[in-house]
């Protein structure tokens, strides 16, 4: 479409300078400024569309690093919960422990009951390693949440910062606009 206008401008100017007379001159000088503004509004309409496009994006891309920030939340505290609730689960099934071995040693049990109690002990203290490890791999697990929840945020902060210096192109772009359509129409009205 633009070539289209340059071209027509181009004949435009062509025939302006073949003209006869003022009044020829004058009708021919104001088609060739109507062909001008013409294009000068395609072209401002093209901006545009272009500017409101990209804060389309850039708001998309806010909205989905808002989400993953939350996911990212969420699966961490779910993750501090369940470490918990075993951590307190393992820590009341040694006192348990505790209080049998301190009950059948005070009871001076026989022996089987020793040994069970040494083997109950033993298991526990293997399952209690079992259960630190996960506990390890839970906290270890939370750190990289974390970490992932830190670049979900600062990704989010970027989106956010490229939105703004998107809205202040559009603004600065929607202004020079706005003055070259009060300049275009300015010149319409002073050429009629």
């Amino acid at each position: 479409m633009m070539l289209e206008h340059k071209s027509v401008l181009r004949s435009m100017v062509g025939r302006l300078e073949e003209s006869n007379g003022a009044e020829e001159v004058r009708k021919r000088g104001q088609d060739v400024v109507r062909q001008a503004q013409l294009a000068m509004q395609e072209r401002l309409n093209a901006h545009s569309r272009d500017l409101n496009a990209l804060h389309m994006s850039v708001s998309r891309q806010a909205v989905r690093a808002d989400e993953d920030q939350q996911q990212l939340i969420d699966d961490l505290t779910a993750s501090r919960r369940h470490a918990l609730t075993r951590v307190t689960e393992l820590e009341d099934e040694i006192n348990d422990l505790k209080l049998v071995f301190v009950l059948g040693k005070s009871l001076s049990q026989e022996t089987e009951l020793k040994e069970e109690i040494t083997s109950r002990t033993e298991q526990v203290k293997r399952e209690e390693e079992v259960m630190r490890k996960e506990f390890e791999r839970l906290r270890k697990e939370n750190f990289e949440l974390a970490d992932r929840l830190l670049v979900a945020q600062r990704e989010r902060n970027e989106a956010i910062e490229e939105r703004n210096m998107a809205i202040q192109r559009s603004e600065k772009l929607e202004q020079v606009v706005g003055t070259l359509r009060r300049r275009i129409g300015g010149g319409l009205n002073s050429s009629s």
